[in-house]
């Protein structure tokens, strides 16, 4: 996979791909809903809705991300400045595969909760955009670069751990209105950022997190410094350890 060049602009492969295929099939799902009636039922079978997913059409779970609201082009939009502006930055550093994962969780992830919402009986019904990957990338961007200072949409200064809580204080909103918006798929999204860039990806961090809560609880005992015997290069020849 290449990357794309937009003027002075380069775009690594899978964004680029990601982008591609989202304003394609806007506008393929738009040119079939006006156009081509006799086919504009085929697009019903794209959503992700619990009750199909459960009734065996898991491809749901996927096609979802693919499909944004034809009523409202600012969904698309504003998913593809997120996954353009936070999505280069992370491929970058993660390199193609890592890219490509993080992609498939996110979506997938993101399907699954409106399912198990859905489910559970506290779903906003079907789901359909990239939202869930275009929150998983920006929540995984504060987290992968916490101090780096930007301009969020373009207009507010702030660092990039600001960016985090920023969507998580989004995605509440969401969870408490009565809007069309899938706060789970966004949820999805966010705990996909969580684990991949705190957890899968830095297993240490995990390590850390579980031996201070056994050092709190008491469970275990701090490790201790040790002064000894150096061969003379240390300060009064010896070396703490």
């Amino acid at each position: 996979m290449k990357s794309v060049r937009l003027g002075n602009v380069w775009v690594p492969p899978v964004t680029a791909l990601v982008l591609g295929a989202m304003v394609a099939s806007f506008l393929v799902a738009g040119l079939v809903a006006n156009f081509v009636p006799s086919l504009a039922a085929l697009l019903r079978y794209l959503p992700v809705t619990a009750t199909d997913v459960l009734q065996g059409q898991v491809w749901r779970l996927f096609t979802y991300a693919l499909l944004h609201d034809l009523s409202s082009p600012f969904h698309l939009i504003f998913n593809g400045l997120t996954i353009f502006f936070f999505g280069r930055d992370l491929e970058q550093r993660w390199g193609t595969g890592r890219a490509l994962v993080f992609l498939f969780v996110s979506v997938l992830l993101g399907g699954a909760f409106v399912v198990v919402a859905g489910a559970l009986g506290i779903g906003s019904g079907a789901a359909l955009g990239a939202s869930a990957y275009a929150l998983a990338l920006w929540v995984a961007w504060g987290l992968t670069f916490r101090d780096r200072r930007f301009l969020m949409y373009f207009a507010i200064p702030m660092k990039g751990i600001h960016a985090v809580y920023m969507a998580l204080f989004f995605w509440l909103l969401d969870a408490v209105s009565l809007g069309a918006v899938s706060a789970a798929a966004h949820l999805g999204g966010i705990v996909t950022a969580f684990l991949l860039v705190n957890g899968v990806w830095r297993p240490n961090a995990w390590k850390l997190a579980w031996a201070s809560l056994l050092e709190r609880l008491g469970l275990k005992k701090k490790p201790k410094l040790f002064v000894v015997p150096g061969p003379g290069n240390g300060p009064g020849g010896k070396w703490v350890n």
